[in-house]
């Protein structure tokens, strides 16, 4: 009767316990989103690195983000077009509203704190995912580490003091670093990106990652000389507070075997939804943020610039005119049909770099140096290279 009882006991046991190993065998299959991508699934062609740096190169200047109305020209306006673009005077406020920051007084907290957040939010944090991933991606996280001083100089730049040296180390509360230690920090990630990114080159690999970059497409020589131009870039800015830091690293961007970047570095449309910031800003924003800056509408003006009808539209009468900088400015002065606009479309890329930038950093840098005759022909190249360019 026992062993009956006990068999009756048993089999019912085995049952459930066959019946939950079948079970578990099959829970992951189950309960997996099939909307959703697996970490198998990201493996393939850098799928999960490649969508890191996609999200990196789309946010060293906020550009347009499918699903987020509020972002694209919108931030772009706040970190970048009413700040850099204004104070150089290659644009200026024409809405009467903007009096506060046309006239050098930034008092706005959304609009001083905007470019820091941007950039730490949608350019580093996809930056942490790279850097976590280093050891299996070397060279994924290269380009993240151009990318990141691509982001993060204009930062420090705008800021002073940043965090830089203690990102990615898992630190819950980051330090800030002294200007002189972030510059010395980018200068390290300048030397390692581009030492991993030589060596995919050595192995004959030329394209890299080429489905998600709208820059150069995955050619890794224009990277390489990219990065190598941001150091010539990043050196002369130092040049007044480091010398011997700026001679070592223009010493280093000098003799790069790739060189300097010679064409545009700037954002191209995908095959997803696409909107020009400037175009935007200019032409939708109640009909007219932005126009030209009478600044350099006047420099060109007074040199009868060719490239002026490449940049600029002309006004009512025909001619170019800029609004100028530090005017309180009254809407009827704003809508002016006198005034010219910034001629560009709504599929134009947005520009990093200009392709004839590098000239000019070496001409600079040959001055300094006391070697006028370079600096006058690296100068001259640097126009000419502009009006092919440009003109």
């Amino acid at each position: 009767m026992e062993d009956t009882a006990m068999k009756k006991t048993i089999l019912p046991v085995l049952i459930l316990m066959v019946s939950l190993v079948s079970c578990t065998k099959s829970f992951t299959d189950r309960n997996t989103n099939p909307e959703q991508a697996t970490k198998e699934m990201l493996e393939h062609d850098n799928l999960r690195t490649g969508s890191y740096v996609a999200q990196m190169i789309a946010n060293v200047l906020p550009s347009y983000q499918r699903g987020e109305e509020e972002y694209g020209s919108a931030s772009y306006q706040v970190v970048q077009g009413l700040t850099g673009n204004i104070f150089s005077n290659y644009e200026a406020a024409s809405n009467s509203g903007f009096h506060q920051t046309n006239e050098y007084n930034l008092v706005a907290d959304g609009w001083t704190k905007a470019l820091f957040e941007d950039a730490y939010i949608r350019a580093i944090a996809p930056w942490t995912q790279l850097n976590a991933l280093r050891a299996a991606s070397p060279y994924d996280a290269a380009f993240g580490d151009i990318l990141k001083v691509a982001s993060l100089h204009r930062v420090t730049d705008a800021y002073g003091p940043i965090p830089y040296t203690q990102l990615g180390t898992g630190a819950i509360h980051l330090s800030y670093d002294k200007q002189q230690e972030v510059y010395a920090a980018m200068f390290e990630d300048l030397d390692s990106g581009i030492a991993a990114l030589e060596d995919l080159l050595g192995k004959g690999v030329s394209a890299y990652l080429a489905d998600y970059d709208n820059v150069f497409y995955g050619d890794v020589e224009k990277w390489i000389q990219f990065a190598n131009t941001l150091r010539l870039r990043l050196a002369l800015r130092v040049a007044y507070a480091n010398e011997e830091l700026y001679k070592a690293q223009a010493a280093k961007a000098l003799s790069c075997a790739e060189g300097f970047l010679e064409v545009d570095a700037a954002l191209h449309p995908g095959s997803g939804a696409w909107e020009y910031p400037i175009y935007v800003i200019e032409y939708n924003f109640n009909d007219g943020d932005a126009k030209p800056g009478a600044t350099i509408v006047t420099y060109m003006n007074s040199y009868n610039d060719p490239r002026r009808s490449a940049y600029f539209t002309t006004g009512s009468d025909g001619q170019y005119h800029g609004v100028r900088m530090g005017a309180v400015i009254s809407d009827d002065y704003a809508k002016s049909s006198l005034l010219s606009r910034i001629n560009c479309t709504n599929s134009d890329p947005l520009m990093w770099m200009s392709g004839a930038e590098s000239f000019f950093l070496r001409a600079e840098h040959a001055l300094r140096e006391g070697n006028d005759a370079a600096a006058g022909q690296l100068y001259e190249a640097g126009i000419k290279k502009s009006f092919e360019l440009r003109g």
